[in-house]
């Protein structure tokens, strides 16, 4: 049987899914992380959690041998990189 969700959780995925789903959330993560949360209070820590992973994963891609030498001959991307100094 599946818990019952916080109601502020179930407007939020109501409401706001489209956005995340067209901001390049893939629909494999995204249901990943809806079954980690369970009550509104939980969205943020765990969301900011799998954050830091993919940043962790983008700072090892760049320390990687050659990493620079990309940097410098690709164009950059089409995305700003958002939060990152």
């Amino acid at each position: 049987m599946e818990a019952r969700l916080d109601a502020r959780l179930e407007s939020m995925y109501r409401r706001f899914t489209w956005r995340i789903l067209s901001n390049y959330v893939t629909p494999w993560e995204f249901e990943q992380l809806k079954g980690q949360i369970t009550n509104y209070e939980q969205w943020c820590a765990t969301w900011s959690a799998h954050a830091a992973r993919h940043v962790q994963r983008g700072d090892e891609a760049l320390a990687a041998p050659g990493a620079q030498h990309d940097l410098q001959t690709r164009p950059p991307a089409a995305t700003p990189n958002v939060g990152r100094s």
